[in-house]
């Protein structure tokens, strides 16, 4: 399967019923730091996710963004955006800011770090790693190895991991799988613990304020409108722009944003009911790092200078004693580490592989799990996720952009198959007032992650809509697991072809199907469920038995729920099986007060209060 150009270089694979580990070694007269390996690639279809950034957002960031906080853009809307897939060196690839992953349909570009592959009725999928020395990644037939520095040995490092099936989601999971299990560096999202911050709904303040409207006054006054109006908000985010700079490193605290300092605002928010308070910062602690007078204020004796400033240690020890001093210095309960795709480019020189490895362990150390892990969909990021279990799942939402909001929930559905196994998919944040928020907050209850909001004008959020969502105690319904694009969608782009986006998972053991309209003018299809079963629209209130018709308008949004037993759910929420507690096939326990929806005959319904048992 893999074919090596140089003698030198040893191959090793590790044979497993569900698939293959592959790892090299070895020492030769040239340099090793750029390695190409030949691979059999046999398929039919192909679905890659590539790091490499093949859809330009810059003009959206600007001209949209300012929207969002009323201000007026000095430039014309963006036009249409392209995919552009191109051949980049290393050098170029690093200069793009490759932190995201994005599908690609019917190839392996350059920089792809997971491929599945279908030929005939069977299933290959192809996950490249960070460990030992290396970062590996696909292109094409080949696979590419990065060490970061120069040398010409390699210790045994693994590079990729191949999973097999004739079920596509078993040859995806079985990849991962494996290389959780051979190379120890990762774990599964199910066998770590869930961040404590998903259950609520939360407040992000970027979309909102940016930096230049971050101040004390102004979060205190949105999170205090947002519960005044009765949307229970469990946790918030104190975004970029908090910080005071020295050129572009970070210094310190804005005292003239945050008068009081941050540890007034944390008590100010937890005494209106917050649960939870999360603070921006990055893996380097600022995009331009920091001053060396905040360092020795911090107390911290090793780090690193780079062209983007003083950085922690690529030494693990120093590493790990940056990030506890860093992390003890901020009284929050958990934190949003951005950037984390840096490491690759911060500590040329170094064995890219050990780099990512002794970055990711101390921040871990210090914060376990209390990280909401952003800009990090590469390699020598996720492959060291030992206990961190919530990650960005894409590039950032940008507000009140049609075509943007497609990309943004296409690009979510399909990386989710990939990320969704390593930790909790992060769909980020929306305002609830966008044209688009219905189809936003759909996607993000089917993401199985957190749901959040980035709300300005308090008196514009569409509280009806959050409310479908939300139960009385701040609980946001939620799949029981991270859902998944239907198997007859695995090949296809549903924003160039004629077919509606479903995105598929259970909840309470009942089937949830969202259904989403990615194109520009009105889909219809059939779905066929067997004659025994039922189905419930959500949103138009349809109930029926086999087979329906779903038709959507662009940019639309529908949830249906499938099952056999007589009891539905509450109509008044997203997914109405999830407030109730099941004592058997006909009774139930109501978590929350609405209309409980039931058949008998036909479709009948209850009203019932908070803490109800009924039968019916």
């Amino acid at each position: 399967m893999i074919k090596v150009k140089k003698d030198c270089i040893n191959v090793r694979v590790q044979e497993f019923t569900e698939g293959k580990v592959f790892s090299l070694s070895g020492e030769c007269n040239s340099s090793l730091s750029d390695l190409e390996l030949e691979i059999d690639i046999e398929a039919d279809e192909i679905l890659s996710f590539t790091t490499q950034q093949i859809y330009s957002y810059s003009k959206a960031f600007s001209y949209y963004n300012k929207l969002a906080v009323d201000e007026i853009p000095s430039e014309e809307p963006p036009k249409e955006v392209i995919e552009q897939i191109r051949s980049l060196s290393h050098d170029e690839y690093i200069k793009s800011v490759p932190c995201w992953i994005y599908p690609v349909f019917g190839m392996i570009p350059d920089y792809t770090v997971f491929s599945l592959l279908k030929k005939g009725k069977n299933y290959t999928a192809l996950m490249t790693l960070s460990n030992g020395e290396i970062t590996a990644y696909l292109s094409g037939n080949r696979v590419k190895i990065y060490t970061g520095y120069e040398t010409t040995k390699i210790n045994e490092s693994y590079f990729l991991s191949v999973g097999v099936s004739n079920n596509p989601y078993e040859a995806i999971m079985n990849a991962i799988a494996l290389a959780s299990r051979v190379t120890r560096t990762f774990r599964l999202r199910v066998e770590k613990k869930t961040p404590k911050f998903i259950d609520g709904l939360g407040w992000c303040s970027w979309n909102a304020l940016l930096t230049k409207d971050l101040n004390e006054e102004n979060v205190i006054k949105i999170v205090k409108g947002l519960l005044d109006r009765g949307v229970k908000i469990s946790w918030v985010i104190i975004d970029d722009g908090w910080q005071e700079l020295e050129g572009k490193a970070m210094k310190g605290v804005d005292r003239k944003k945050f008068p009081h300092g941050l540890d007034y605002l944390v008590r100010s928010l937890k005494e209106m009911g917050v649960k939870y308070v999360g603070l921006w910062t990055t893996i380097n602690g600022y995009w331009g790092g920091m001053s060396e007078r905040f360092l020795k204020e911090l107390g911290v004796k090793e780090y690193y200078s780079t062209d983007e400033g003083l950085v922690p240690s690529p030494k693990l020890e120093g590493a790990i004693e940056f990030y506890i001093k860093f992390f003890r210095y901020f009284p929050f309960d958990f934190f949003k580490v951005d950037n984390q795709w840096v490491i690759h480019k911060l500590y040329k020189g170094f064995p890219i592989g050990i780099i990512g490895r002794n970055i990711q362990l101390a921040l871990q150390f210090a914060l376990w799990d209390n990280i909401l892990n952003c800009m990090s969909m590469t390699p020598e990021n996720y492959c060291n996720y030992f206990y961190s279990n919530v990650m960005r799942n894409s590039n950032d939402y940008i507000p009140f952009w049609k075509e943007g909001a497609k990309l943004h929930i296409l690009f979510n559905a399909y990386n989710s198959l990939f990320t969704s196994h390593i930790a909790y998919p992060d769909f980020d944040m929306f305002i609830s007032y966008d044209p688009y928020a219905k189809a936003h907050l759909v996607a993000r209850v089917f993401s199985g992650g957190p749901v959040y909001i980035t709300d300005r004008h308090t008196e514009k959020t569409e509280v009806k809509l959050l409310r479908r969502v939300l139960l009385s105690n701040g609980e946001v319904v939620r799949l029981d697991s991270p859902g998944v694009v239907t198997e007859d969608l695995l090949f296809k782009n549903p924003m160039k072809e004629e077919v509606l986006l479903k995105i598929r998972g259970t909840v309470r053991g009942y089937v949830a199907i969202a259904f989403f309209n990615l194109n520009d003018h009105e889909i219809e299809e059939e779905f066929d469920i067997e004659q025994s079963k039922w189905y419930y629209k959500v949103f138009s209130s349809e109930f029926g038995f086999g087979k329906f018709k779903m038709k959507l308008k662009e940019l639309d949004s529908e949830v249906v729920i499938i099952g056999d037993k007589p009891l539905i759910g509450l109509k008044e929420y997203l997914l109405p099986p999830y407030p109730l507690e099941l004592v058997n096939e006909k009774t139930v326990v109501t978590r929350a007060e609405g209309t409980l929806l039931y058949f008998n005959g036909g479709l009948k319904e209850v009203k019932v209060k908070e803490g109800s048992i009924v039968s019916v």
